[in-house]
């Protein structure tokens, strides 16, 4: 509860705040004197100032496992923020040199299979077989592609903009459709990305529900008060009332989890006060 609270009066501080964005730390003196002291609260300052202005981003992947049929298979991690509302993160297939490369195969004169007569004892028997200088395709390539090699397919990293809808639970797997690898045909497989989700210092999600824990004091829990909290777009004022007690709970409606991926349904924030 410590560091929410000074999360917060960082927040609040201007001067405060542009020590933080300069140093990582509303100290600018244990930067220089003492900087290991504060690297085990960075990641939860760095989570809650990431939930407001979306400065860092803590997406991660690992190698992807590749299949026969062109299906990528590939784990990503998001922090909460951008499982909760979604983010975008960052040869002609033919084997010849030219077009006009590809022939008619001479040996089957384009027709796939060869037709052979056997002289047997009982007679002449004729047979058919794939051509094996075509491999049955008709077409032979007179020049092959100086960069696969006549292979059709070459290796290759590619870059892209992965569109990583909102709603996003730990685990799930989602399809992205011919962004997968090409196996020779022109045509590619699909792209299958299952999302890690970072737990959260702060935010605990159950279900579509957000759970949050504010420290009050004890004059606040007799007097009543306004006490500002974090949520996921920014600093909510709630009211404590007379009276209440530790474990007491304010539900903010809306202002939750995504019921599921790409609906506009969202649930609540669950607030419990404690002291």
């Amino acid at each position: 509860m410590k560091e929410i609270n000074e999360a917060y009066s960082v927040l609040s501080d201007k001067e405060k705040r542009q020590k933080y964005d300069s140093f990582g730390t509303a100290d600018e003196s244990s930067f220089y004197s003492n900087s290991g002291d504060f690297s085990q609260d960075s990641s939860f300052f760095d989570e809650i100032f990431n939930t407001f202005f979306g400065e860092k981003t803590s997406s991660s992947r690992k190698e992807e496992t590749k299949t026969t049929d062109g299906s990528v298979y590939l784990e990503l991690t998001l922090n909460f923020k951008e499982s909760i509302f979604g983010i975008k993160k960052s040869c002609n297939a033919t084997g010849a040199y030219s077009a006009s490369d590809i022939v008619f195969c001479y040996y089957c004169e384009g027709k796939e299979i060869i037709n052979t007569i056997q002289k047997t004892l009982l007679g002449h028997i004729r047979t058919q077989t794939v051509c094996d200088k075509c491999l049955g395709k008709g077409k032979m390539i007179k020049r092959v592609c100086v960069s696969c090699k006549g292979k059709k397919i070459i290796q290759a990293r590619e870059e892209f903009i992965l569109n990583i809808p909102r709603g996003i639970k730990s685990d799930t797997e989602y399809r992205y459709k011919g962004m997968g690898n090409d196996i020779g045909t022109g045509k590619r497989g699909d792209l299958l990305v299952t999302f890690l989700v970072k737990k959260s210092k702060y935010f605990e999600r159950k279900e579509d529900d957000i759970h949050v824990k504010v420290p009050i004091s004890i004059f606040d829990s007799i007097f009543g008060s306004y006490v500002k909290i974090f949520t996921l777009e920014g600093i909510e004022t709630i009211n404590v009332l007379i009276g209440s007690e530790s474990g007491f709970s304010v539900y903010l409606p809306k202002k939750g989890c995504y019921t599921g991926i790409n609906t506009s349904e969202r649930d609540t924030i669950s607030i419990e006060e404690e002291f």
